[in-house]
Parts: C-alpha cells; structure tokens; sequence
C-alpha cells in the first residue's frame, strides 16, 4: 500500500507541473518550477522530486508530442468530471476523475495522458489504461459535448515511450 502511494503521490506531482508548464515557450524545468514555489503551488519536497525527475521531462520536454501540444489551437487541461463511474473503477486512488490534456486541433481532440510507470510490459500497461482513456472519451462526449476524440496517447515520461490508442 505504501508504495503504491508514494508512486501515485509521484505521479500526481508530475501531472500537476505538467499542468502548469508553458508549452509554447518551452522553458527549462527549472524556471516554472521556481515559480510554482514561490506562488507556493509546490512544497520543497515536490520540487526536488520533479528535480530528481528533470532528465526524463527534459527529454518528454523535447518529444513530438510536446511540440504537437504547443501548437494546439486549444489545450484543456486537468478537466474533472462525472460520468457515474467510480474513479477507483477505473485505477484511480480516489474517486476523483480528470481527463488529463485534451487538444483542439483543426482534425479533431487527440487525448493525452501522462504515465511515470516503471513497467516496459507496453501490451500490459496498454490493455490497463485503454479502459481509463475510454471513459475520457465518454466524459468529454456526455459532459462537454465533444464527438471528435480521434487518437488517445499515453506518454510514458519515465522511458520516453508514446502508445496511441
């Protein structure tokens, strides 16, 4: 149980600066970083655990997938919702749901996620999540009325990894 909190407690740090980050102008992680500190968003201790994570972010940072985010005509981000589904249903630690990045791009709403996993097990983590990101589809049909979900990614930051589902 401890371990899974600590990873998700991880996770949830990362999600929440990823949240925060300027993808047009595509900053150092350390620069907002000081800045969700100072604004007092981040304690000392999620700093230094994105810090201790810089390398991989840096490299997620660099990645198509952030690019293809900076230039959305739209981002929506971390958009909770209720759809009369249990979060814990769906792997969640609580029974709060966020869709995580929604794009608005000129063919449509691409779905991206972020994963810290260690696993490399793709077909595993694929078949896990795949559920999770067909109930985003749903939340964004039945509470805002988007149809044109047309690609879900997860990326996972810990390898450098993107799986399209």
């Amino acid at each position: 149980q401890g371990l899974i909190n600590v990873g998700a407690e991880f996770g949830t740090t990362i999600h929440a600066f990823l949240q925060h980050y300027d993808y047009r102008n595509m900053p150092s992680v350390e620069s907002p970083l000081k800045e969700l500190k100072q604004r007092k968003l981040f304690s000392e201790g999620e700093c230094k655990s994105v810090m201790g994570f810089r390398k991989e972010l840096e490299a997620f940072l660099k990645s198509d997938v952030a690019k293809r985010i900076g230039a959305a005509d739209e981002v929506l981000r971390e958009l909770p919702f209720s759809i009369g589904v249990c979060g814990r249903e769906l792997g969640y630690h609580s029974d709060d749901i966020v869709v995580i990045q929604v794009l608005r791009e000129k063919d449509g709403y691409p779905i991206i996620d972020y994963k810290t996993n260690r696993s490399k097990n793709y077909a595993k983590l694929k078949e896990h999540y795949g559920k999770q990101m067909d109930f985003y589809k749903r939340a964004l049909l039945e509470c805002i009325g988007i149809t044109d979900v047309h690609e879900c990614l997860l990326c996972f930051i810990r390898t450098g990894v993107t799986i399209s589902l």
